[in-house]
């Protein structure tokens, strides 16, 4: 349990990064 649950974790740190790299792409895309 312990080891599903820090996979888990890892995975929804990789989710918050990319929707930080989404969010700074779109505001490049609309600057530009």
């Amino acid at each position: 349990m312990s080891r599903r649950f820090k996979k888990s974790g890892s995975q929804k740190v990789k989710r918050s990064v990319n929707i930080v790299l989404l969010t700074i792409y779109l505001l490049l895309v609309c600057f530009l």
